[in-house]
């Protein structure tokens, strides 16, 4: 639906935002755990994301990437 792609192009966006700061090594030491919290429920909505694919649409696996 169209609000669940724009959380998925939001999430994508902060991933992209979230590597770009890390890859200060100052505000890694300064906010290191905050940066790996965000970067974990990134991969955790990711992970959701696919598995609700998978359970969408079964054995039709080619059909996710559309």
């Amino acid at each position: 639906s169209g609000w669940f792609n724009r959380l998925m192009v939001a999430v994508i966006l902060l991933a992209g935002v979230l590597a770009g700061l890390e890859t200060s090594a100052t505000l890694r030491e300064s906010y290191g755990s905050l940066l790996q919290g965000l970067d974990t429920l990134v991969l955790v909505i990711f992970a959701v994301e696919i598995a609700l694919k998978i359970a969408a649409h079964g054995r039709q696996i080619a059909s996710i990437a559309r």
